[in-house]
């Protein structure tokens, strides 16, 4: 899964991953490289001097660490912008992780999807330029593009109705 994220976020900034990556931005790559040896270096400093306050931090009992983190939670939401709509929408995506946890669904789809959201939707439009309508030309409307077309209609459908259904023969 996390490599996923990391090949999403090569995508996002325009790299094309694959054996050329390398040879193409070398430079990136090795300062990547770099940054994951310093901070692991780092944390195995961190690791090796904190443990006896980690393990101490273990042992306090959840009525007393819970508010704590959720004060901080909230205390960090609010400073970062001195703004309540920070807090609430910290609020509703820790809402939202927890039913995201409580139904067993995958943290990482949503942030790949976060990630490759805006990508998709500039290439969808993009896309839509250069696919002429049913009529012959001009730009196609969102219902010409996902209903007449098979792959539009295969993106839009696909949770809906089985690929036999979409596309008989």
């Amino acid at each position: 899964m996390a490599a996923a994220l990391l090949i999403g976020a090569f995508v996002v900034h325009g790299m094309i991953p694959g054996p050329l990556m390398f040879e193409q931005n070398a430079q990136f790559i090795y300062a990547i490289y770099g940054s994951l040896i310093i901070a692991n270096l780092f944390l195995l400093g961190v690791g090796r001097l904190g443990l006896r306050l980690f393990c101490k931090v273990v042992q306090i009992p959840s009525v007393i660490l819970y508010p704590i983190i959720i004060f901080t939670c909230v205390m960090g939401a609010y400073l970062a912008q001195y703004a309540v709509f920070d807090v609430t929408l910290m609020l509703c995506f820790s809402l939202l992780a927890y039913f995201m946890r409580k139904f067993d669904y995958s943290f990482i789809c949503l942030i790949i999807g976060f990630i490759l959201a805006p990508a998709g939707n500039h290439r969808l439009g993009t896309g839509s330029i250069h696919v002429p309508d049913a009529a012959g030309g001009g730009r196609p409307d969102a219902h010409d593009l996902f209903h007449h077309r098979k792959v539009g209609a295969g993106c839009g459908h696909e949770k809906v109705a089985p690929p036999e259904k979409l596309f008989p023969d």
